[in-house]
């Protein structure tokens, strides 16, 4: 897979950020993990980056431990699970950039449980990010159909691409 690029708003993620690029082997772990059976729960994770430049790069994009709680609309993460990931990226020079879960749909929308879950999630976070990322995955191999937000403690703005390198 090419990267995937979205223009950002001003300082949406970092002071100097423009565009949010999505790189060919994190695009490549969130479409391995799509619900594409009736039988596959939902599946979900971490986005961890770099800013360089005038860009933020989502470069690695964790999946489903043993002890996440799965089901074909739901899924969960154990915090102390999600914590540590956070922690082992720090030590490797990566942000911590937001989260993203599977939605057995072509084109994904989130729930209202997921805006509630995504706002909670930035209130209570200790980060300096102005927003958040919340990435969902729906069925459609088409990177494009990739539902991709930015999300504070007050709203969702979905993002659109702009171009494909």
């Amino acid at each position: 897979m090419t990267p995937l690029i979205h223009r950002l708003p001003s300082r949406a993620l970092g002071r100097t950020s423009k565009r949010l690029i999505f790189d060919a082997r994190a695009l490549e772990t969130l479409y391995s993990e799509r619900q594409l059976n009736p039988s596959q729960p939902e599946s979900g994770g971490q986005l961890f980056g770099a800013f360089t430049g005038d860009a933020v790069h989502i470069i690695t994009v964790t999946t489903p431990s043993r002890d996440d709680v799965r089901s074909r609309f739901r899924f969960s993460r154990l915090q102390a699970t999600e914590q540590a990931e956070i922690d082992q990226a720090f030590t490797a020079g990566l942000h911590y950039l937001g989260d993203w879960h599977s939605h057995p749909e072509f084109k994904p929308t989130p729930s209202s449980i997921d805006v509630v879950s995504a706002k909670k999630l930035f209130r209570t976070s200790k980060s300096e990010l102005r927003n958040f990322l919340m990435v969902i995955v729906g069925t459609s191999e088409n990177v494009a159909d990739l539902y991709i937000a930015l999300v504070n403690g007050r709203r969702v703005r979905r993002l659109t691409p702009v171009e494909r390198n």
